[in-house]
């Protein structure tokens, strides 16, 4: 049996969250002004690495470089703006009050909602990554008391 693993897939959040034009990573990229990819002569370009051109390799390597480099960036700037598939903060046992994107205590109330079924949902932001994420009220006034 293979473990199983949390990912969190940019294309799927891109899908999920927003309404690009293109879900493609350089058209990302360039949208959120954080980079693009390196532009290369395609498959010509892996036939070139087979047959055992090093100039081709390092070309291809420039452009893993940088295509990592863009996804990490764009990563960064969709994050405070999606759910991740862990809570930070429950991970590190600072409890479920504090951001769930990167742990911070450093956190606020930013409103209080009702539900229509009578629940008190508080919203809160984080004053480190912008993060904004929701919590029940029993947890709210639980962290008042801390």
């Amino acid at each position: 049996m293979f473990p199983k693993y949390r990912t969190f897939d940019t294309l799927k959040k891109a899908r999920k969250y927003f309404n690009f034009n293109s879900n493609r990573l350089d058209y990302i990229g360039q949208v959120l002004e954080v980079g693009r990819k390196l532009d290369h002569e395609g498959i010509d370009l892996w036939l070139s690495v087979v047959d055992g051109d090093k100039d081709a390799l390092q070309r291809m390597i420039d452009y893993c470089e940088q295509d990592v480099i863009l996804l990490e960036d764009v990563f960064h700037a969709l994050s405070p703006y999606v759910d991740h598939n862990t809570n930070h903060s429950v991970h590190n046992n600072k409890g479920k009050a504090y951001c769930p994107n990167c742990a911070s205590k450093e956190v606020q109330l930013s409103h209080t909602d009702t539900t229509p079924r009578g629940y008190i949902k508080r919203h809160m932001k984080c004053n480190t990554c912008k993060k904004q994420y929701p919590i029940s009220n029993k947890t709210y006034l639980a962290w008042l008391t801390k």
